[in-house]
């Protein structure tokens, strides 16, 4: 109920800072006759694991990491600037979705020391297999009032203010397979770990613009920055799972933990930098094409800790691997937007 509260209330107070902003810089009057503007853009970013995985081949602390790739994303947006030529709004939507999965080979290279019962025959050496997938969903939604200026013909400016919704999930497998050196050992080993945080707020944005009109007409360097804050909910979840033989006696075990979650507040950083061309079509209206480089920080989205299972200490799973998870997310990387404004 409490955070029910907290997020109608910040979801209000975001609704009236859009209505506020809206209010004092736009005259309704300039409404009709301004220009409309959309977008579409494709990303190619690397983010960082929340719930990085790894492999602990060691109590020591030696561990193999299974690197993240980069994945694509996409994103859309619309805008409005009005006929006074010095407000505008707009609306932009980003996406990225991964689905990195990694599998690697243990041969008995490999130091356990301590394995599911010490002394078991064939529990210090042997192969196996272990298996990582992980999953990501980024979903932001900002809407922004802004206010344009023209300091030189080269120079111009977007200071906005407005609202933001954003959504990140992730889960992450990890599923080790062991054989030992004889017939009497082998275990089989899963875990599940799920990481959310929904979070609504205040968005503040700068955006520069500088024209080489002179000497390479339509060409631009573009730059911008944004800072939300946002209030939300931060959840996680994990089940594991257990079989195998061990010295002749059948492993059969689970656990779930039931979702556990908390109210927090996260901060959020974003920038780009590019350049920009634009060229002149019919009636007024424009195409242009951007590229750049961009990035995003949400920090304090996640509940950080560590995912692994006391109650399973006498297995595979809790030696051989777990899930250590952070409580910031980030991504950067290259992106390209087509865009068209007409009347």
């Amino acid at each position: 109920m409490y955070l029910k509260k907290l997020l109608v209330t910040a979801l209000a107070g975001s609704v009236s800072l859009v209505s506020l902003s809206a209010s004092a810089l736009i005259n309704l009057g300039d409404i009709n006759g301004g220009k409309w503007s959309a977008f579409v853009e494709g990303d190619y970013l690397y983010q960082n694991n929340v719930l990085p995985p790894y492999a602990r081949l060691a109590p020591e602390g030696n561990k193999v990491d299974f690197p993240t790739e980069y994945n694509w994303g996409w994103g859309v947006g619309i805008g409005y600037t009005f006929l006074d030529a010095v407000h505008d709004v707009q609306f932009s939507y980003d996406n990225l979705t991964t689905d990195n999965s990694q599998t690697k080979f243990i041969d008995r290279s490999y130091s356990f020391p301590s394995m599911p019962t010490p002394g078991a025959s064939g529990a210090g050496d042997g192969t196996g297999n272990l298996h990582i997938n992980d999953q990501f969903n980024f979903d932001s939604y900002d809407l922004t009032i802004g206010l344009l200026h023209n300091f030189t013909d080269n120079l111009s400016t977007r200071l906005g203010v407005g609202a933001s919704y954003i959504d990140l999930r992730q889960s992450g497998e990890v599923a080790p397979f062991y054989n030992g050196v004889n017939e009497s050992f082998f275990i089989n080993d899963f875990q599940k770990v799920k990481s959310t945080f929904y979070g609504v707020g205040p968005l503040v944005t700068g955006n520069a613009r500088y024209a080489f009109s002179d000497w390479l007409p339509g060409l631009s360097i573009i730059g911008g920055i944004g800072a939300a804050m946002y209030f939300g909910e931060a959840k996680t979840s994990t089940n594991a799972y257990t079989s195998g033989l061990e010295c002749g006696c059948t492993i059969d075990k689970s656990q779930t933990d039931a979702d556990e979650s908390e109210t927090r507040v996260a901060f959020g950083l974003e920038g780009n930098a590019g350049l920009r061309y634009d060229h002149a079509l019919t009636s007024g209206s424009t195409f242009n094409i951007e590229i750049g480089y961009k990035g995003t920080n949400i920090v304090n989205a996640f509940r950080d800790g560590n995912a692994g299972y006391p109650a399973f200490s006498d297995n595979l799973l809790n030696e051989f691997s777990n899930y250590e998870y952070g409580d910031n997310y980030y991504n950067y990387g290259a992106y390209l937007t087509v865009g068209v404004a007409f009347l």
